[in-house]
């Protein structure tokens, strides 16, 4: 299991949320006038609205945006700051007068030997903790679309009636 999933109590204690007694707390997907919201140490569960999910979903909640990859690196960045993982991780410069060229982290070889070797040392370091978050990333990474999907060819009219005519429907 990812240890950065099991800190979700921390998580929300570091952001001024604490729980009852009981464990519950406002449930923060609903408008909640008594806490219905168990939170447990690796997910919760709202028993009023049923919202269930991680560290991830809670995250994108508090930040009000939707727990999906474009928000992705927004939401890991928020966890990684509020529990004090140092994520030493920077996009490399580009050079004066270089164009700026559009590319896609999931394209980059540079960044993911970069992934590779924080993995690495990490591991070697007894770090585990973010050994297994570097991999997770490697692993989100990895199954990323390789490029944008194709959007499929509009025809024209005139496109549209050729080929009906052709087609001898005509």
């Amino acid at each position: 299991m990812n240890p950065i999933k099991t800190r979700l109590r921390e998580f929300i204690r570091t952001k001024g949320i604490t729980p009852n007694e009981y464990g519950t707390i406002l449930c923060p997907f609903h408008e909640d006038n008594s806490p219905s919201c168990m939170v447990y140490d690796d997910h919760f569960h709202c028993f009023a609205c049923r919202a269930h999910g991680d560290i991830y979903d809670m995250a994108a909640e508090l930040l009000g945006v939707p727990c999906d990859k474009e928000h992705f690196r927004e939401i890991a960045q928020d966890i990684e700051s509020t529990l004090g993982i140092v994520n030493d991780w920077k996009p490399l410069k580009r050079k004066p007068g270089e164009p700026r060229s559009s590319f896609k982290l999931s394209q980059s070889a540079m960044y993911r030997d970069l992934l590779l070797k924080d993995f690495a040392a990490a591991l070697d370091g007894g770090d585990l903790e973010r050994a297994y978050y570097k991999a997770t990333l490697l692993l989100a990474l990895f199954l990323l679309p390789e490029g944008e999907p194709a959007a499929p060819k509009r025809r024209s009219v005139e496109e549209k009636l050729a080929s009906y005519r052709a087609s001898g429907a005509a």
